[in-house]
């Protein structure tokens, strides 16, 4: 298949938008230790609870764009090349933000300095002390980045055989399944933050960015055509959203209790994911009313400036959280103002110009 025959895709970018969107309130309410979120006449302490699911978005997403990619550009130095100017500038610009000018102390204890050397190399993630380091949200780019490093010997291996392709995305949930299964009864020798450390890392998510390349496969495989399989698509990214919202009301009702369910611990974050996926194969199939929604381009644009935002809302909430001078309502205006015109100055200083030094050859 070449580079042609795969369309252009649509309403990806208003997705990342929602995620990133989801997991700032998730990470407002948490900071300021709110019980509900109101804005307006709008009641959004669901959204805010379960926004940490932004996070499962954003993994179902990686899965699904860069399978797309490189079955669309092929397995070469250019992929590492792009993969890491996309991830690395803006993040080494905030860890020399918060070590520097925020929090030099790491600088003067071993501590710290093991905390910095850590997240240089992107493996923080590893380790409990250092996982919610520096910048608490830092440590899903550890696992982002581990993804970048399997995937190539997931096509490797694949020879982009679709059977092939299939089995070993089967075998990325049940992995998943059997590691969480495993942390389920080995979970009563951990604390709470080591439960969400080994459960929720990269082995952990596998599930989830298996879902986004078999999404992404079926999107190149199986090209709906007519109208009537674009009826059923719309039909797919329905019940994919309902899943969604299933998943999301149960996160919000039980937080992290959650992980004490047997059930909900093994398939919870998967069902989102699924959803998500499901979603995603149905917007990239047809243009329909929920593709417009989703498009509009205030949403368009939280999903282009999405990482940095992502990099930097935690920062910015917590700085004015321990002003202890605002109220929850200032925090949360000044907040969402603050962080999106900081994330639009870095993605179009530093994101997009880092991006633009490498693209795929022709």
């Amino acid at each position: 298949m070449n580079k042609q025959q795969i369309k252009k895709l649509e309403g990806f970018d208003g997705i990342r938008g929602i995620a990133a969107l989801l997991v700032f309130l998730f990470h407002f309410l948490t900071l300021n230790q709110l019980d509900q979120l109101q804005a307006g006449y709008l009641n959004l302490t669901a959204f805010a609870k379960a926004g940490h699911i932004g996070l499962d978005i954003f993994f179902v997403l990686s899965g699904f764009l860069i399978f797309r990619s490189i079955y669309k550009n092929g397995m070469n130095k250019e992929y590492f090349q792009r993969r890491i100017l996309r991830i690395a500038p803006i993040y080494y610009v905030a860890l020399f933000v918060v070590i520097f000018l925020m929090h030099p102390d790491l600088l003067t204890n071993t501590a710290g300095r093991w905390d910095i050397f850590t997240h240089l190399l992107f493996i923080h993630s590893f380790d409990a002390n250092t996982y919610y380091g520096i910048n608490p949200v830092l440590w899903s780019l550890s696992v982002e980045l581990l993804f970048y490093l399997f995937l190539p010997a997931f096509f490797i291996l694949s020879r982009k055989k679709s059977y092939l392709i299939l089995l070993y995305a089967i075998a990325m949930i049940l992995g998943a399944y059997v590691y969480r299964d495993y942390m389920s009864t080995f979970n009563e020798a951990l604390d709470s933050t080591d439960k969400i450390v080994f459960t929720e890392n990269f082995i952990g998510r596998l599930d989830q960015f298996a879902f986004g390349i078999i999404a992404s496969w079926a999107c190149i495989k199986l090209n709906i055509e007519n109208n009537w399989k674009k009826l059923i698509t719309i039909v797919i990214g329905g019940i994919g959203l309902w899943l969604v919202f299933y998943g999301l009301n149960i996160f919000a009702e039980l937080g992290g209790s959650f992980r004490e369910v047997y059930h909900l611990h093994m398939f919870l974050h998967s069902l989102i994911a699924l959803g998500t996926a499901l979603f995603l194969y149905a917007i990239a199939n047809t243009y329909s009313i929920i593709q417009k929604i989703v498009d509009n381009w205030i949403l368009k644009f939280f999903g282009i400036i999405s990482y940095s935002f992502y990099i930097w809302h935690f920062i910015i909430i917590e700085q004015l959280v321990n002003l202890e001078t605002l109220s929850s309502k200032e925090i949360f205006i000044y907040s969402l103002l603050s962080v999106t015109a900081l994330s639009a100055v870095t993605y179009y200083l530093i994101e997009k110009p880092a991006l633009a030094k490498k693209k795929y050859s022709k």
